[in-house]
């Protein structure tokens, strides 16, 4: 048999892979457009107990039709009663509903941490567009309600995750 070292992964999102077996996925492809993006989130949220975060990943706007993300208005229009979030395929983005940027204490004002990116429309509203560390807030508030769920769930899903990684031959990684 053969032995090699194991791979150390230096910029992975592991946390918020973890989670991916639980959340909506949408996945751009095989979804190829905004509309079929919208109503798998639809479905979910009419499923969620009101007021539960609904999180959806694998999104990329380059790869549907309409070539743009989605507003906090077409989220408010799908989900009213939850916060939304919607992570980029990237991992370095996220695309959030009204409820979300409140939860999140996103407004007009709020200026962005670091590096981070709050997208404004023409009236300087947040368009629930956000980009690196201005995503931090929704992630963390949507991975921390899953994880206070269940946490024996979160835990189940971590070691899931982390031995999706061991076959793959990657034995440490640096989370993002």
């Amino acid at each position: 048999r053969t032995v090699i070292p194991g791979f150390i992964d230096g910029h992975t999102h592991f946390c918020n892979s973890t989670f991916e077996a639980i959340q909506v996925d949408c996945s751009t492809p095989p979804l190829d457009s905004l509309v079929q993006v919208l109503e798998r989130l639809q479905v979910a949220a009419a499923a969620a107990e009101p007021g539960r975060w609904v999180r959806g990943w694998g999104f990329h706007q380059s790869r549907i039709r309409e070539r743009r993300n989605p507003t906090r208005q077409d989220l408010d229009a799908i989900a009213p009663d939850h916060p939304v979030v919607v992570i980029d395929a990237s991992y370095h983005g996220c695309f959030v509903n009204s409820r979300a940027l409140e939860l999140a204490g996103v407004d007009r004002h709020t200026s962005p941490n670091g590096k981070g990116i709050i997208v404004l429309d023409a009236t300087g509203e947040p368009t629930g567009e956000l980009f690196e560390t201005a995503s931090d807030a929704p992630g963390t508030l949507s991975w921390r309600s899953y994880a206070e769920r269940s946490p024996q769930g979160a835990i189940d899903l971590l070691e899931a995750n982390a031995r999706r990684h061991l076959a793959l031959g990657i034995t440490s990684v640096s989370d993002a």
